[in-house]
């Protein structure tokens, strides 16, 4: 996992430590996954974000505003790319 956040973790504990921070800020985050496309070692995912701003977020307080993300996140398989 990527993250523009400069955090001195990685891997799995990176993940638990982004998804705790977006929690804390969007309690009701909804996360749909709308296309996953694979090409050889690659998986591309499109995902829709979804949430209520009810708590801080990189340190903008909450608005109380819905928020909707449409993303796509890229990534290797695990062994098949170094």
């Amino acid at each position: 996992m990527s993250t523009p956040l400069k955090l001195p973790i990685s891997g799995a504990e990176l993940q638990k430590t982004v998804f705790r921070m977006l929690l804390a800020a969007l309690p009701d985050l909804h996360i749909r996954t709308e296309d996953r496309l694979a090409d050889g070692g690659k998986i591309v995912y499109r995902n829709v974000v979804t949430g209520t701003h009810q708590g801080t977020y990189l340190g903008v307080e909450p608005t109380g505003k819905k928020i909707i993300v449409d993303t796509a996140a890229q990534m290797r398989q695990f062994g098949i790319i170094p």
